[in-house]
C-alpha cells in the first residue's frame, strides 16, 4: 500500500509499505480521510520532536521511521480474532492516544498525560496511508449524520471541546478566543453553541472574514481598534469571563491575562 513515511527532519516520503494485519484485539481500517495538523508540519520542518526517535516507545515498541497522520477517520475492513465481525463496514474515528495504565498519571485517571503515552502517527503508524490498524477499545463509531469528510475534524474538535469544558463556559459568559486556526475556529463554534457571547481575535484577515459568516460570533483582526477597546474594557473590570489562547505564541498568555476580567478564567 501507499503511505507517507517520516524518516527525520524534512524527510517525509510517499512509499510502498506492507499492508498492516490486525492483532487479535484490533481492527483494520481503510482510511477515508486524514487531516494534516500544524503539528505534522512542525515535525517535518523542525522535528523529530514528538515522534519517537531516540528509543522505541514503551507501549508500542515502535520508533521512527513511522507513517504520520493522526486526524483519522476510516471504515473497518477486517478484524482480529477476538473482535466481533459486526464491526466490519462501520465508519469510525479514533481515540488516538494509548496509555500504559501503570504510571501515576494513569492511576489518577489522566491517561492523556501518561508518562509513556503513544499517539497514532507519533509512536505507531498513522493515517496518511491506505490502511491502518488500531485497538478496538479505542475506536468510536460515527453516526450517519456525520459525513466522513467532516469526521476527520473530530480530533481537533475534541481538543476545542475540552478547552471549552475546562473553561466552564456557559450561556451567560462573555468569551474571548485568541487565534483562529483550526482549534480556535472550532472553539468559537462550540462556545457559540452553548449560547455564550464570543469575540475572536486573529492577526490574519482571511480567518476573520470566514468566521464572521457564522452567527453568534464576532471576529476581529489584531492589532485594531476593537482589540484595543477589549483590552481597555478588561483593565476597567469589564473584561471577558473566559479567555482561550488558541494561538500558542509566546506573547498570547500575557494578552489572555489582559483580556480576562477580575476572577475570570483562562485556558491555554
Amino acid at each position: 500500500m501507499k503511505a507517507m513515511v517520516y524518516r527525520g527532519n524534512k524527510n517525509l516520503n510517499l512509499e510502498d509499505v506492507a499492508e498492516p494485519v490486525p492483532e487479535e484485539d484490533e481492527v483494520k481500517l481503510e482510511v477515508d480521510y486524514c487531516g494534516i495538523c500544524a503539528t505534522d508540519i512542525e515535525e517535518y520542518l523542525f522535528g523529530p520532536v514528538f515522534i519517537d526517535h531516540v528509543k522505541p516507545n514503551r507501549i508500542t515498541g515502535r520508533m521512527m521511521p513511522l507513517v504520520t497522520g493522526h486526524e483519522v477517520t476510516g471504515t473497518v475492513r477486517a478484524v482480529g480474532d477476538k473482535v466481533k465481525l459486526d464491526w466490519i463496514g462501520k465508519r469510525v474515528v479514533l481515540n488516538g492516544m494509548l496509555s500504559c495504565n501503570s504510571c501515576e498519571r494513569c492511576f489518577e485517571g489522566k491517561t492523556t498525560q501518561c508518562l509513556g503515552a503513544a499517539a497514532v502517527g507519533f509512536a505507531r503508524n498513522g493515517g496518511l496511508a491506505e490502511f491502518l490498524t488500531w485497538p478496538t477499545d479505542h475506536i468510536v463509531e460515527l453516526p450517519g449524520t456525520i459525513p466522513s469528510s467532516a469526521a476527520a475534524l473530530v480530533e481537533p474538535a475534541a481538543v476545542a471541546a475540552h478547552a471549552i469544558r475546562s473553561g466552564g463556559v456557559t450561556d451567560v459568559d462573555r468569551v474571548a478566543i485568541i487565534g483562529i486556526g483550526t482549534v480556535g475556529f472550532l472553539a468559537c463554534q462550540i462556545a457559540a453553541a452553548t449560547g455564550a457571547h464570543v469575540d475572536a481575535f486573529e492577526i490574519r484577515q482571511a480567518p476573520v472574514d470566514l468566521l464572521n459568516e457564522f452567527e453568534g460570533i464576532s471576529a476581529y483582526r489584531i492589532p485594531g481598534a476593537q482589540y484595543d477597546k477589549a483590552l481597555n474594557d478588561a483593565s476597567t473590570g469589564g473584561g471577558y469571563d473566559v479567555v482561550l489562547d488558541a494561538a500558542g505564541h509566546r506573547s498570547t498568555p500575557n494578552e489572555a491575562v489582559k483580556l480576562a476580567r477580575h476572577g475570570g478564567r483562562i485556558v491555554l
